[in-house]
């Protein structure tokens, strides 16, 4: 959380944010735990803050074909599109 704070002022805190998230979920045993499902939205949320809107579309509807009943990746998804006027690329 504290990365993707950092990263609304400076977004090289959300490169940061994905690589941390990603080596969390790399070095984890069970795939299926809330802390997974949390860094995988993580991780396709900070693309799409970053102006890479394709990328983290990409990784949502991947992750939601492997769970789709996790909710919170669906809710993480359409937050991405909430307001979109103040989650402008600076």
């Amino acid at each position: 959380m504290e990365l993707q704070n950092a990263g609304i002022d400076d977004k090289s805190y959300l490169v940061r944010r994905i690589e941390f998230c990603r080596e969390y979920v790399k070095r984890s045993e069970d795939k299926q735990q809330l802390n997974i499902e949390n860094m995988k939205r993580a991780i396709a949320e900070s693309y799409i803050n970053l102006g890479k809107q394709k990328e983290g579309d990409v990784l949502f509807e991947s992750y939601l074909m492997e769970d789709p009943k996790w909710g919170w990746g669906w809710i993480g998804w359409s937050d991405c599109y909430f307001n979109v006027e103040s989650r402008l690329v600076r």
